[in-house]
């Protein structure tokens, strides 16, 4: 099994304090886009172990029963409900019924809409068939000086490239506790020894994982102009925009640990 390869290509319980407060939580929730993004997680992993399979030669001869498998296993360890209670579970704990509320309203705003609309998106199927398009656009019509700095401060305001990192290392550990699946326990990679050896590949190959990773950021918010992602960008310095963010990508690291650990 190519592991580098197939890494390569990857490269994107608690109870609540009280009813009111889980009502907020789940009232964030769905206007963040993380209830759409996490109903768009095991579709756009079984579309990634697809494309893996098709691009790989050992991967190619494995069974139709055995991938059928995995899509099982898929949509068992990352069902929308399993994903959804352990980031509501984070928010409510981790974020203040004020910071609920403020984050709440901003993204009702017509701008935090459509940075709603702009990362679902960027979270679909159709984008990742998308992205080598717009990596082809670049070459021939590169971005700017300006919007290059820009997008480099939002990026650090957001610890884009790091959040990323994780999430890219749970994603690709997902991917091979699947493959591995049908290994003698004795044989098997855990968890921790996948993950490490993930981190070993990135770290080999960190210039192209940053540039990827740059491009991503580029592509999901292609649309919003100068004004729009300075606004997002002071929306993410304010005290609930940063605590919601921390929260939300570590509630799904956590979540998609969680579920690689029952695949």
């Amino acid at each position: 099994m190519n592991i580098k390869k197939i890494i390569t290509l990857f490269l994107l319980s608690f109870t609540f304090i009280f009813a009111a407060n889980a009502q907020l939580t789940y009232e964030l929730y769905k206007a963040s886009g993380l209830k759409k993004q996490v109903q768009l997680f095991a579709p756009t992993m079984k579309y990634q172990i697809d494309q893996a399979k098709k691009q790989d030669a050992t991967l190619q001869n494995l069974p139709t029963e055995f991938m059928t498998k995995i899509n099982g296993l898929v949509d068992g360890a990352f069902s929308a409900k399993n994903l959804e209670s352990t980031l509501l579970n984070y928010m409510s704990q981790r974020m203040s019924q004020r910071q609920i509320k403020e984050v709440t309203s901003w993204y009702k705003t017509p701008l935090g809409k459509k940075c709603v609309r702009l990362e679902n998106d960027a979270s679909s199927i159709d984008a990742l068939q998308k992205m080598g398009a717009f990596m082809q656009t670049l070459q021939s019509k590169p971005l700017t000086a300006t919007r290059i700095k820009l997008l480099q401060k939002f990026s650090k305001v957001l610890d884009f490239d790091q959040r990323t990192k994780t999430l890219a290392i749970d994603a690709s550990t997902v991917m091979l506790r699947a493959f591995t699946s049908s290994m003698p326990q004795e044989q098997r990679p855990t968890v921790f020894q996948i993950r490490n050896q993930i981190k070993m590949q990135m770290e080999q190959n960190q210039a192209a994982f940053d540039q990827t990773t740059f491009i991503s950021l580029a592509f999901t918010y292609k649309n919003l102009n100068a004004n729009e992602i300075n606004s997002y960008i002071k929306f993410v310095n304010t005290a609930a925009g940063k605590s919601f963010i921390k929260t939300s990508y570590e509630a799904l690291s956590a979540a998609i640990t969680q579920g690689s650990k029952s695949i």
